[in-house]
């Protein structure tokens, strides 16, 4: 009787959408912008989160709800040969950061808004949640482009080490949009598409040497 009603709850959910999970999609921008002595220099990424939330049935486990993100890294060419990169992972190197706490900052600070901006920088957004006290994306740029493990990470307070004098960041902001979400960066990175098979194949340096982050210049 039980596993009668249990399916038959599935498939009710099933009915409505739902399968095992009701699904939330929306998704967002991200603007970063950086001082340059050539002046204000912008790039920006649309990505898509997702959020998973499982019925409240007890007997199918722990009610906990999922969060996952789709989308690329936001691209800034200071220069030609210097590109900072806004990873879809976080400062503190959360890979959730993209998807869980960004959709947390917009719970937090804009509820009601579809259109509202949220400033991650210059000055820090004020939350109730302590994981959020560094709400910035991780910055990285490459020495070399065409060379994965030239990855380097930056210190946003510190932008001028890598790019030189007069580069800084400005702001970095995020907000819903209807937008597609965007699919650009593989036309800078041309060694993305490999980053899999440097994963799996025994036989490749890269396979246990990628730098850490790497993977969150993209999330499909």
């Amino acid at each position: 009787m039980v596993g009668l009603l249990v399916a038959g709850t599935l498939l009710v959910l099933a009915g409505y959408g739902y399968g095992l999970l009701g699904e939330e999609r929306y998704r967002y921008k991200m603007t970063v912008e950086v001082n340059t002595p050539d002046g204000v220099k912008t790039g920006y990424a649309v990505r898509e989160i997702s959020i998973r939330t499982p019925p409240p049935i007890p007997m199918l486990g722990e009610h906990r709800t999922g969060f996952g993100v789709r989308g690329e890294a936001v691209v800034v060419e200071i220069s030609p040969d210097k590109i900072l990169f806004a990873l879809v992972s976080g400062a503190d190197g959360q890979y959730e950061f993209g998807g869980r706490d960004v959709s947390f900052l917009f719970d937090e600070l804009a509820p009601n808004s579809t259109d509202a901006i949220i400033k991650l920088w210059p000055v820090k957004p004020v939350t109730r949640r302590p994981k959020l006290d560094n709400p910035l994306p991780a910055l990285v740029t490459f020495k070399d482009l065409r060379d994965p493990m030239s990855l380097t990470r930056l210190d946003a307070n510190d932008l001028a080490s890598a790019f030189g004098d007069g580069v800084a960041l400005k702001e970095v902001t995020i907000q819903r949009t209807d937008a597609p979400v965007t699919d650009e960066i593989e036309k800078r990175i041309n060694w993305l598409d490999d980053l899999e098979r440097y994963r799996t194949d025994p036989s490749n340096p890269f396979t246990s040497t990628l730098p850490s982050g790497i993977g969150d210049l993209k999330r499909k």
